[in-house]
């Protein structure tokens, strides 16, 4: 049969211009963090992932399609959202 591994992935949530990262029980590894671009490639902010929850304010950015990057051991999980006032 085939093998089908319950791969956790982290939940990226906005709310206006806050992005919120839930991190589903998966374990954060040291130098964790949350890389967010607009969609010309440009970093516009990151934090590090210190808990099983984290948010950024992104009230300085333009409304608009963001890409969050979630970097943890040795995994980037990419997540494409809308902010808007």
């Amino acid at each position: 049969g085939i093998n089908s591994q319950n791969k956790k992935e982290a939940t990226v949530i906005t709310l206006g211009k806050t992005v919120n990262v839930n991190m589903n029980d998966i374990t954060v590894s040291p130098g964790a963090e949350i890389l967010v671009y607009n969609l010309l490639g440009q970093s516009v902010a990151s934090a590090p992932i210190n808990s099983q929850t984290e948010s950024i304010n992104l009230a300085n950015q333009s409304t608009g399609y963001y890409l969050i990057s979630i970097l943890n051991s040795n995994s980037v999980n990419t997540k494409r959202v809308f902010i808007t006032n």
